[in-house]
């Protein structure tokens, strides 16, 4: 295969990709009593301060700690 229809592959890809980001929804898509996310440009484009890894982790502990108390509090609300 030749390098320039490989280029030109990746740049399409590419460009799909970013059409996606432009035009998907902020808050989602909702397929089967799911919701999907698509990141923004902003998210993928922007580099994120520097930080530690301990950060890092705090910060996705954090976050999944909100998620599983939400999830929790569906759960007894259903129940």
């Amino acid at each position: 295969m030749k390098s320039s229809k490989i280029l030109i592959f990746i740049v399409f890809t590419l460009a799909i990709l970013a059409a996606l980001c432009a035009l998907f929804p902020p808050d989602g898509v909702e397929i089967a009593g799911k919701r999907l996310f698509f990141p923004t440009l902003e998210e993928i484009l922007v580099r994120e301060k520097s930080s530690s890894a301990a950060e890092k982790l705090e910060k996705l502990e954090s976050d999944l700690r909100i998620r599983f108390v939400a999830d929790s509090l569906a759960v007894e609300k259903d129940s």
